[in-house]
């Protein structure tokens, strides 16, 4: 963790979000990425339903729990976004799109 403290110490003193806007579209970019590469090993990968197990190993669950909770932990980003937007009456459809097409992602998967 001390390794990245440098980079976050940095970041927090961004003045304006929009030097953050490059470094947000490579993200985005690997992020779609590793989801197309996940969903292509998972579906050329899957093993028949009926030989999985009904419910999930119990020491896996904080797993699933940590994955969700990154999903969605974006959302103390969006939200200082409403304050920047030109028509920000039109934030609630762009939180609720965003956030459809995330839960949509994660069901998924």
């Amino acid at each position: 963790m001390l390794f990245f403290l440098p980079a976050f110490v940095l970041l927090v003193f961004t003045p304006n979000l929009k030097y953050l806007a490059p470094l947000s579209l490579v993200a985005n970019l690997v992020m779609t990425a590793s989801l197309v590469l996940i969903y292509f090993y998972s579906l050329t990968n899957i093993p028949y339903p009926i030989n999985l197990p009904k419910v999930g190993r119990a020491k896996d669950y904080p797993l699933f729990f940590g994955t969700a909770i990154f999903a969605f932990e974006g959302i103390g980003v969006v939200l200082p976004l409403e304050n920047k937007m030109q028509r920000p009456q039109s934030f609630t459809v762009v939180l609720y799109v965003g956030m459809g097409i995330v839960t949509f992602l994660y069901i998924s998967l």
